[in-house]
């Protein structure tokens, strides 16, 4: 098992984790969210959005919400066509490349908007998070080519998103270091750091996507949208014919269709916590947040990395144990409870445990972090895992394309009903209590799902 891990394709495909998970490691989750966002705007509590006919209070916060679901709308829609592309072309490696390399300069182009200039900072931010998330069909759609054998799938998808804590991580170090100590490293200040933190981010992302680039190999196997193609190569006509059939496929794909609806449902409360967490942390009581201090807040995610990393490893030593299934299951259930317990949690509390010991607001929000570490990377390592497990390897790309589309609808909803919540009822409380509803109908979902016969109809499928 071990030796798979050391083949050079299998290390440059989880490169890849390594280099892309920065992007959303100190762009998404940490440094836009704790104040990053909010420092392109001249009053971030008070925001007027005039959209024609419609116009409404806002801020920040809640704008965040939306910019966040508005690229995921666009994401959705094109994933299943951009994997039908990649698939018809033999060109999942072309469209990766282009993607991650374009959206690592509009990472880059993040330095450029100063306060005030909220817009075309947020058209920037959505523009390289659409283009991060495009590239994910294309990535995701290698993984069934590395192996057709599930223990070593689960071990390699683990590896991906373990490489891609630590790369995280170091590089959310090294900008917690700038933020926090900027004289240091020859910087004005801290707008300086921040600045400068999105120039690495986006270098680090474009230099690390090369290794898979030139060491993984792609398929010769086409799908039959390459015949309709023929030598004229219109990829895109072809990608939205695909779509269609696409559609029909996963009718005679029944168990993995009930797979993806559960990952719908218990995805959008993963995605709707990782987008929200520092806003909510930092976020001032008023408005029904923790008031953290934000280099608090950014420590405790630092952390997050540094404990998924080993914690992602360990699920794979749990699904040998219990089987990919079950440490699904248990993702679910953790995440369940950190619900409960984010809304549990209020500012200045004071929990005395045995030995005389008090842990504070910020005490209770580290222990919080560490719950999600614990589940985080593996719950969605095992869940892409078991996915490929009932695909069929020579339309990867295009059922990768759907699956990152049930991620991405799910995506969605999360945040957009985080905005509504903050702008109607100006807490965050009761959207972040709702997410308990997605976590317990996924669980549900997943129960129905037999996974042998999933393996089965992927096998009938392809033959």
């Amino acid at each position: 098992m071990q030796s798979i891990l050391k083949r050079r394709d299998v290390v440059s495909w989880c490169l890849y984790d390594w280099a892309n998970s920065v992007f959303i490691t100190s762009i998404v989750v940490a440094i836009l969210p704790t104040g990053g966002y909010r420092a392109f705007f001249n009053d971030p509590a008070h925001v007027r959005l005039n959209l024609g006919l419609f116009a409404w209070n806002s801020s920040a916060d809640a704008i965040w919400g939306y910019i966040n679901a508005a690229y995921m709308i666009l994401a959705a829609v094109a994933a299943p066509v951009l994997g039908a592309i990649a698939d018809a072309g033999r060109s999942k490696k072309k469209f990766l490349g282009f993607f991650a390399i374009i959206g690592a300069g509009l990472t880059i182009a993040l330095a450029w908007p100063t306060r005030g200039q909220w817009v075309l900072a947020s058209v920037i931010f959505a523009a390289a998070n659409f283009l991060w998330t495009a590239a994910n069909p294309f990535y995701d759609g290698f993984l069934p080519e590395l192996t057709d054998k599930g223990e070593e799938m689960d071990a390699i998808s683990s590896a991906g998103y373990g490489w891609g804590y630590l790369g995280g991580g170091l590089m959310l170090l090294l900008n917690v270091m700038m933020i926090q100590k900027p004289a240091a490293f020859g910087l004005p200040g801290v707008s300086a750091a921040v600045r400068w933190s999105f120039v690495l981010v986006g270098i680090w992302w474009a230099a690390f996507t090369v290794p898979l680039l030139l060491w993984v190999k792609e398929s010769p196997r086409v799908g039959p949208a390459a015949a309709a193609v023929g030598r004229s190569w219109r990829f895109v006509s072809a990608g939205f014919r695909q779509l269609r059939t696409t559609l029909r496929k996963v009718g005679r794909l029944p168990e993995m269709g009930k797979f993806l609806v559960a990952f719908l449902l218990y995805n959008t409360g993963i995605g709707t916590l990782f987008v929200i967490a520092g806003l909510y942390a930092t976020s001032t009581t008023a408005n029904g947040g923790l008031g953290l201090e934000q280099g608090d807040v950014i420590a405790a995610l630092l952390m997050v990395q540094f404990v998924g990393l080993p914690a992602a490893f360990a699920f794979i030593w749990l699904a040998r144990k219990v089987g990919t299934k079950t440490s699904i299951f248990l993702g679910i259930a953790v995440y369940a409870g950190v619900v409960i317990y984010a809304y549990w949690l209020r500012p200045g509390m004071a929990v005395s445990l045995p030995g005389g010991r008090v842990l504070t607001t910020r005490g209770l929000f580290w222990l919080l972090a560490v719950l999600v570490a614990l589940v985080q990377g593996g719950t969605q390592a095992m869940s892409r895992s078991l996915f490929g497990t009932m695909v069929p390897a020579e339309r990867s790309a295009e059922f990768y394309g759907f699956f990152s589309i049930f991620n991405k609808v799910g995506s969605f909803a999360g945040p957009l009903v985080f905005a509504v919540a903050r702008d109607v009822t100006h807490s965050m409380r009761i959207g972040i209590l709702f997410l308990i509803v997605f976590f317990l109908l996924g669980f549900a979902m997943l129960l129905t799902v037999r996974v042998k016969r999933g393996q089965e109809q992927a096998r009938a499928f392809a033959a």
